[in-house]
């Protein structure tokens, strides 16, 4: 899933000139779940001249100033949990004018720990003009709800995971 996401953004950051700001911002519930996608894009973007940063909670004052770091020098593509990038964000060293993707990976899980209204505050502080992509295993609706909120014109694209093979193959 990561891949079906990360790697037109990095396709678009390659044909593009380099801003020295950050260009994409993914949320994810967890520190461990930012990680991970951080590493999935690092490898993703290996032979390119693209960056990342995981930006998260719990960890030291140097983690922190390397965080704050890499917001003011524009990493282009950020993964960071909703609270974290709050924090950076109320102290108005992170310049958001150039964001043009935003994406939520497991909304339905941001909505169970409490989240929403922490992505709402992010949502209102970024350009209107940008991408959002919005990931989320189950479509409740109140998930569909806060879609209508963070999304215009949105288009919807839903995998059923209890599908059959296709008949041509043989299993």
């Amino acid at each position: 899933k990561t891949a079906a996401f990360v790697l037109p953004i990095l396709d678009k950051l390659t044909q593009g000139e380099k801003t020295n700001k950050v260009n994409t911002i993914i949320i994810a519930p967890t520190r461990e779940l930012a990680k991970q996608i951080d590493r999935q894009v690092e490898g993703f973007a290996y032979f390119t001249n693209t960056s990342s940063y995981p930006i998260y909670g719990g960890g030291t004052g140097i983690e922190y100033e390397n965080q704050k770091q890499a917001l003011k020098k524009g990493t282009d593509i950020i993964i960071c949990t909703p609270g974290r990038l709050l924090a950076h964000l109320d102290f108005n060293y992170f310049d958001t004018s150039s964001v043009k993707h935003f994406i939520l990976d497991e909304a339905d899980r941001m909505l169970d720990m409490g989240f929403i209204p922490d992505i709402i505050k992010i949502n209102k502080l970024l350009p209107k003009i940008r991408q959002t992509l919005f990931f989320s295993a189950t479509l409740s609706n109140e998930i569909r709800n806060i879609g209508k909120d963070l999304l215009i014109n949105p288009k919807e694209i839903s995998i059923n995971a209890h599908s059959s093979a296709s008949e041509n193959i043989d299993s």
